[in-house]
């Protein structure tokens, strides 16, 4: 038992635990929580050498606001700089699934995609201030049937030709 208790022993081990948390920070999957998408996206990049970096495509990537999309079933959420959710959307065996959202830099909701079957089913779009301005239909194969635009929460036009 002395000789687990040496120091250098301890030393050793906790110098491996703190190598191998840093380690999963900097490679592992984003998704694990907001606070790691965060350091994986934005302060390590920002903060570290640029050798230490090993996945500059995804920083990019994420930077850039471009999803990648997953082989399995999952659900991927994106956060700007400042913590503020800016997409949020399911994924099953690499398709899209249920509802994707996509929010502007104040918060406010920008664009709600339904999908149905991988297909999309509908599409709305809110203006900066909250207010809903479009909607978009399609049929269960993804084919649009209407569109409707709306001002102060009333319909205003309807468009059935894409």
């Amino acid at each position: 038992m002395k000789k687990l208790l040496n120091p250098l022993a301890v030393g050793a081990f906790i110098l491996v635990l703190i190598l191998s948390s840093l380690a999963h920070l900097m490679y592992g999957s984003c998704q694990a929580s907001k606070t790691h998408f965060m350091m994986q996206a934005y302060w390590m990049p920002d903060n570290l050498p640029e050798w230490m970096i090993s996945n500059k495509e995804w920083v990019k990537n994420t930077r850039d606001d471009l999803i990648e999309i997953p082989d399995d079933t999952c659900e991927i959420n994106h956060w700007d700089r400042k913590g503020g959710l800016v997409y949020s959307g399911k994924y099953e065996n690499g398709i899209d699934v249920g509802v994707h959202q996509y929010w502007y830099d104040n918060g406010i909701l920008s664009l709600n995609i339904k999908y149905k079957n991988g297909k999309i089913n509908l599409k709305e779009k809110w203006a900066l201030d909250g207010s809903l301005t479009k909607k978009e239909y399609y049929d269960p194969k993804g084919n649009f049937l209407k569109r409707e635009f709306f001002e102060k929460g009333k319909r205003v036009k309807t468009e059935v030709v894409e």
